[in-house]
């Protein structure tokens, strides 16, 4: 797997070539969505970012760096998603739920974020055999670590979960299933019903039993999930489903 500092560059300025690097990725991957990766050429590229072919040049070597770099964001979010599991691993896991499906919606506001994982969903079979297993390494360690949560609060007595690798796999898909499934689930949900039907359904898996909460498999009570999480603002629309 090339990293991005191995992709040669001219410019010795490394924040210049950050944010030069972050707009080709942002266009380009904009580019790809509506032509294709393979009908787009590098000098459509450097003109929606307003610069030559030779300057695009001075940051890129070929047109594949930028899957590389694509990719490599998405192993940045990798870790920001399993750097949180373990902040409130030890907190209470029935909120570490809800804002794990919370934050996984709400991180589609970015649309530069969400073009990319659009993009990677589509086009994934045409990465680069080490790109692709990087893209399937970082959703592994994802649901690893949600696993691992779950675990934990199954050991508190708060879940109590009869599969919670399958439980890890559905709150790691959620995103992914309103960005590229948005078509047919915005018909039915808005980003926020969506988000409150999901966390529903989840912690019926997990049977958790409290004010508030249905407990799995008796139909006690309803899910009082129409809040997003503690200390998250709240927005209608926000999370576009794909067209």
């Amino acid at each position: 797997m090339k990293e991005e500092g191995a992709i040669r560059t001219s410019v010795k300025d490394p924040a210049l070539v950050k944010q030069r690097r972050e707009l080709i990725v942002t266009e380009a991957v904009r580019l790809f969505l509506t032509k294709g990766y393979h009908n787009t050429t590098t000098k459509e590229i450097a003109e929606a970012c307003g610069m030559s072919a030779g300057s695009l040049y001075q940051y890129i070597s070929t047109k594949e760096d930028i899957l590389h770099l694509a990719v490599q964001e998405r192993k940045k979010y990798s870790e920001i998603v399993r750097q949180y599991v373990d902040e409130i691993s030890e907190q209470d896991p029935v909120e570490g739920v809800r804002t794990l499906i919370w934050k996984s919606i709400h991180n589609l506001d970015d649309e530069s974020y969400r073009d990319r994982s659009l993009f990677i969903n589509h086009e994934l079979a045409n990465f680069p055999p080490e790109d692709r297993q990087e893209v399937r390494d970082c959703l592994t360690r994802d649901i690893a670590a949600i696993e691992d949560l779950i675990r934990r609060g199954v050991e508190r007595g708060v879940f109590r979960a009869r599969h919670p690798f399958l439980v890890a796999c559905q709150i790691a898909m959620v995103e992914r299933e309103w960005l590229v499934q948005g078509w047919l689930l915005g018909k039915r949900f808005s980003a926020e019903e969506y988000i409150k039907a999901c966390t529903d359904s989840v912690l019926d898996q997990l049977m958790v039993e409290g004010p508030g909460y249905r407990v799995a498999g008796t139909g006690a009570g309803v899910a009082e999930l129409d809040k997003a999480p503690t200390g998250a603002r709240t927005e209608q629309g926000v999370g576009k489903a794909s067209p």
